[in-house]
């Protein structure tokens, strides 16, 4: 059971981070150099041994990571607080989606809709994947929009970070 949308992460280089933060107001809270986990080196494109955290929580509540080398981008879009992104499997992406928010998963021909909203979010955080015929493989240290935080009734982390292993969809 979700219980709440936390945030969304938003991933780029060291270098552009005053860039990106120029007009972003005052951060909730900041880490520098905040030590990565080991059990994300193998979800990294470039395993980098620390990152910089900024968290803002504007309708949209977005964690800023800043790494020292951000090698692609991804082509996941915040547009008017609607987050969109791709698949290149619709079965499997429906699997995944189903399987963590339910009945919230529509599909019509070409998207999948989701509402990512928890039982304490006061409201909607939606998301919309398209389809693709570009499969692109995912790192969390992609640049640009790309994992989305939930707070669960229960820990499903050990078991969506094998699946996201074996399925890179």
């Amino acid at each position: 059971m979700i219980v709440k949308f936390d945030h969304i992460s938003f991933v780029e280089s060291r270098k552009e981070k005053d860039k990106i933060l120029r007009d972003k107001g005052v951060p909730l809270f900041v880490e520098q150099s905040l030590k990565n986990l080991s059990i994300k080196n193998e979800l990294m494109q470039v395993v980098q041994s620390n990152h910089d955290l900024y968290f803002y929580g504007d309708d949209y509540p977005t964690e800023y990571i800043f790494y020292d080398e951000v090698e692609r981008h991804g082509n996941i879009k915040l547009e008017e607080e609607v987050l969109y992104g791709h698949y290149s499997n619709k079965k499997l992406a429906l699997e995944f989606l189903k399987g963590i928010f339910g009945s919230k998963v529509a599909e019509d021909v070409e998207a999948i809709r989701c509402n990512m909203k928890g039982i304490l979010d006061k409201r909607d955080y939606m998301l919309i994947l398209e389809k693709s015929d570009n499969s692109t493989e995912a790192y969390i240290d992609n640049g640009g929009y790309g994992v989305a935080e939930l707070v669960t009734l229960y820990s499903l982390k050990n078991q969506l970070m094998e699946y996201v292993r074996q399925q890179r969809y």
